[in-house]
């Protein structure tokens, strides 16, 4: 039996873009958070209209702190940009 162990690769946010974006409208932009890191939210925010943005969450489980607290930042985000409580 081989010692060699495969190691599995996490997919980065937007690698489906990536091979994607050939068939894509290039009227829509696309942007994406991968870390629990503030600034890179709203880096990827900037200049965005809340009225106008989709948020699509992809997870697993929906349990790991990363995925969770993204979604909560860009639910308030939308909430505090539509003026809605």
């Amino acid at each position: 039996m081989s010692s060699h162990r495969h190691r599995w690769l996490r997919p980065r946010a937007g690698d489906g873009y990536e091979a994607l974006k050939h068939y894509s409208d290039r009227g829509v932009t696309f942007r994406f958070v991968s870390n629990i890191d503030g600034t890179d939210f709203a880096e990827a925010v900037q200049g965005l209209d809340p009225a106008e943005t989709l948020f699509i969450v992809s997870s697993k489980t929906f349990t790991t702190l990363e995925t969770m607290t993204n979604a909560h930042t860009a639910r308030d985000w939308s909430v505090k940009g539509l003026g809605a409580t």
